[in-house]
């Protein structure tokens, strides 16, 4: 478990997951989804068979207490940064923190558009990236990418581009990914596959027709990304974020629900889970493009209570640095919500 940590100089902990609740039902869902062979098969509430070559599991009956369920263990197993000291140890908007091989770990800060590097004991050991234009260099750093057998892949906000920092955080190349289509637009990479291909997404906003007052949903392109960044097949196009459309002094003027649903990609090995937030269902993906299995579960929907949009709404905030701006935009996702 990997928190956010929004304030400035505010140390980074890494934890040791304890579990409270048993995890059987999931483990073997898991496993399931992941690979296994069979014409049809049913445990009780899970069912699973082959339709036309694509593999379809239902788990049925789900109960809250199903579920696993993380807490964080009393002592973290590891600590890096300070709340006052050396630069390397002062962190602002974390954008990822992630491993590298010899027990090295690299740290993402937004702030400066930095890659930190630390030993296994915590201990600075070099900075890359940095401000700027240059190679390796951001104006904007979005997020670092997982699934990198011994390298760091960080993206920027806009754009497609992938900058690629060995495991000592020297600079090796930079890719941008074309998309597969002349009508997507607002590409992000959203992951790497063990292969090296790379998994992006492609915005088709207000492609299906011109928005009205109301609510809308407009749908997001997943694609494959080559490690040369050349275009992959693509692998889905489903719902994205949900808008409200309103008038304004005469004009239309668009901006997201809030705590709407959208589209969500979860990256296993070389498989890529695609589904939308308020629906249970995870359709697996190939880097080849197939469709090789679908995933339903079925959980009744509990209402969201007051203290979990309280934290919403912080989490909005996060990247918010004017303080009546925040204010303001606290003010009205509560006149919203509430």
């Amino acid at each position: 478990y990997m928190p956010s940590f929004p304030d400035l100089r505010m140390p980074i902990m890494r934890f040791i997951p304890s579990h409270s609740r048993r995890m059987g039902p999931w483990l073997s869902l898991c496993l399931l989804i992941l690979g296994c062979s069979g014409s049809a098969e049913s445990t009780g509430r899970f069912l699973s068979w082959d339709s036309a070559g694509i593999r379809i599991w239902e788990y049925t009956d789900v109960q809250g207490n199903d579920a696993e369920e993380w807490s964080l263990a009393g002592t973290p197993s590891l600590v890096i940064g300070k709340e006052d000291g050396e630069d390397p140890y002062l962190f602002s908007r974390i954008r990822g923190v992630f491993p590298l091989p010899f027990g090295v770990v690299a740290v993402a800060d937004g702030q400066s558009n930095e890659i930190r590097i630390f030993d296994r004991n915590g201990g600075h050991l070099q900075t890359a990236g940095g401000e700027g234009s240059g190679p390796g260099e951001f104006t904007r750093l979005r997020k670092t990418i997982s699934n990198m057998a011994d390298s760091a892949a960080v993206t920027e906000i806009m754009g497609a581009t992938i900058s690629i920092f060995d495991s000592e955080g020297n600079w090796g190349r930079s890719t941008t990914c074309k998309p597969a289509s002349s009508s997507f637009t607002g590409l992000r990479v959203e992951g790497a596959l063990a292969g090296g291909e790379f998994l992006v997404r492609g915005m088709q906003q207000f492609q299906t027709e011109a928005p009205t007052v109301g609510y809308h949903r407009e749908p997001s392109v997943y694609q494959i990304c080559r490690a040369d960044g050349e275009p992959g097949p693509i692998l889905a196009e489903v719902p994205d974020l949900e808008f409200e459309t309103l008038t304004r002094e005469g004009k239309l003027v668009s901006f997201p629900l809030e705590m709407g649903g959208r589209a969500a990609a979860v990256l296993v090995g070389d498989a890529v889970m695609v589904g939308v937030t308020d629906r249970l269902e995870l359709r697996r993906y190939g880097a080849d493009g197939g469709l090789k299995g679908i995933l339903r579960v079925e959980i009744p929907p509990s209402p969201v209570d007051d203290e979990t949009i309280a934290q919403w709404i912080e989490h909005q905030l996060e990247s918010v640095v004017d303080p009546e701006v925040a204010r303001q935009t606290r003010q009205r996702y509560r006149d919203r919500i509430w």
